[in-house]
């Protein structure tokens, strides 16, 4: 992975530099890093707008506050436990 980045980030640009060319790097592992950056960018989107919609459809149907509250609360602590029990797993392996 930090060959990939190097190969985009110092060598390529400076192999590159007057060239009217664009230059890609791919294969599995610049996939991989690819992946990543993509979900990472977009999770925490995902994440506000299901919590909110959540939020929002709750406080119709109970017309109160804290049903919706604990709800949001309640699915925050069970992902966070299942992401924490999918890390403990792959530092394991």
């Amino acid at each position: 992975m930090d060959a990939v980045s190097n190969l985009r980030h110092n060598y390529i640009p400076r192999a590159f530099i007057n060239a009217p060319a664009s230059v890609m790097v791919t294969g599995n592992t610049a996939g991989l890093l690819d992946f990543n950056a993509t979900t990472d960018s977009y999770t925490p989107k995902v994440f506000l707008i299901v919590l909110g919609l959540s939020f929002i459809i709750l406080t119709v149907a109970f017309r109160s506050i804290v049903i919706p509250v604990t709800s949001i609360l309640m699915n925050l602590l069970s992902v966070g436990a299942a992401y924490g029990m999918i890390i403990m797993v792959f530092q394991k392996a």
